[in-house]
């Protein structure tokens, strides 16, 4: 008969880090903060039964 021969290496291996990839508190820029208070009123509240079979 015929034998395969198949190669047994990952086809897609996980990379390695290679160095730190954290940054230091304060290095990023913040260019712009606003914050936007809401007020949400509960306009319609129902309760609905799922059929289970």
């Amino acid at each position: 008969g015929v034998q395969f021969l198949r190669g047994y290496d990952k086809p897609t291996t996980k990379g390695k880090r290679e160095g730190r990839y954290r940054y230091e508190p304060g290095t990023t820029a913040i260019l712009t903060k606003t914050e936007t208070p809401l007020s949400l009123d509960v306009v319609d509240e129902s309760v609905q039964m799922m059929d289970a079979e």
